[in-house]
């Protein structure tokens, strides 16, 4: 399998080439970075040959396959365009920032044929998330009643390139850390996932640390108006099978925690509840699956070796050897509710302004 890699826009592209590169029968060929920056910081390492421009790049290469990791808010039509192609797309998350790109991935995916279009979705092949969606799907916790998800990360804002400031290009918050743990979410649902798409959704999101960063290019500091916060609620329409979930996500992180994000996940069951810590509380810890049940008193489950990679799930989907493990539909559902999640954030910001116009009308004309 011959496969290109189109952006190198965010860390994770490391992970994807290092991947790829261990892959039996996959040959890592190209890469396609406009951004000068971009590549002498993460592409020159590789020895690659390197094109500007994507287009000529699959024109040239005859690639079968190609890696997405380009700026989020150009991604969803670039990913649409190498689906039309007929190539195989490993795609980083978010797939899209707005309805209008995720529509368009949508009909892309609708009409592509054989071309598979595989999520970038790292987090389910970590130790203890699979072995919680084991337990979940094993019936230990009984029937699930709430999923609490918290994904704080470190801003590193020196290290941000200019598009991460601007909502349009980058997505936000809600958005761009939160789409993970809403797949999290529908994948331990198993069947009952079609059922969280009809949900209602409550949600904020606000500026509470330093309004300022300083421009990776220039050094210059400038205020911005970024959203470092963000929670929603997931209130499925039938709450009776599927149950409520609510997520936190945040760009707070202290500088000194060595870890660049202690993401968390508690779900309780009528039988047991189990905590995931995906990299450890204080040095040392370590990943980490916490279990009690009504007959089992609390234990740290052991964590076996992962039985597969994210990279040999996508090789194998792209052959034809077995269907996607994680399917284009699931990377569309999990970014629809995100977006509908940013939606309602906005709407309450609007509410909010409102509401606070109406108490500065009483206050003046009590004054």
């Amino acid at each position: 399998m011959r496969f290109g890699v189109i952006g190198l826009q965010h860390f994770h592209v490391h992970d994807m080439i290092a991947g790829m590169m261990r892959e039996p029968g996959v040959d890592v060929i190209a890469i396609a970075e406009p951004d000068d920056t971009a590549w002498e910081r993460a592409g020159a390492r590789y020895g690659l040959k390197r094109y500007r421009d994507y287009r000529q790049m699959l024109d040239t290469e005859h690639l079968d396959a190609v890696g997405i990791v380009n700026i989020p808010g150009d991604r969803a039509e670039v990913a649409a365009e190498c689906l039309g192609r007929g190539l195989h797309v490993l795609c980083d998350k978010p797939a899209a920032v707005n309805w209008s790109g995720l529509n368009l991935l949508a009909d892309a995916v609708r009409e592509a044929g054989s071309a598979v279009l595989f999520p970038f979705f790292t987090v389910r092949y970590e130790r203890p998330v699979a072995a919680l969606r084991e337990l979940v799907t094993r019936g230990t916790l009984g029937k699930i009643a709430s999923f609490v998800s918290m994904r704080p990360h470190k801003l590193m804002p020196q290290a941000r390139p200019e598009w991460f400031w601007d909502r349009d290009r980058y997505g936000g918050v809600i958005v761009d850390l939160g789409i993970h743990d809403v797949d999290i979410y529908r994948w331990f649902l198993g069947d009952l996932a079609p059922q969280a798409r009809s949900c209602s959704v409550s949600a904020s999101h606000s500026l509470v640390g330093a309004g300022m960063v300083s421009s990776e290019a220039t050094g210059e500091r400038k205020e911005h108006a970024f959203s470092d916060v963000g929670h929603f609620m997931l209130v499925p329409s039938a709450p009776a099978a599927c149950p409520t979930a609510v997520f936190r996500v945040d760009w707070l992180t202290p500088d000194a925690e060595p870890m660049h994000g202690d993401c968390r996940y508690f779900v309780v069951g009528t039988d047991g509840v189990a905590e995931v810590r995906t990299t450890g509380g204080l040095p040392g810890e370590g990943e980490s699956l916490h279990l009690v049940t009504r007959t089992q008193p609390p234990l740290s489950i052991e964590l076996k070796a992962a039985s597969t990679t994210i990279f040999a799930d996508f090789a194998d989907a792209a052959r034809g050897v077995r269907p996607a493990a994680i399917s284009a539909d699931e990377f569309i559902e999990a970014n629809a509710i995100v977006l509908m999640a940013r939606d309602a954030a906005d709407a309450a910001d609007a509410r909010d302004a409102a509401n606070m116009a109406r108490r500065d009308g009483i206050h003046r004309c009590n004054g």
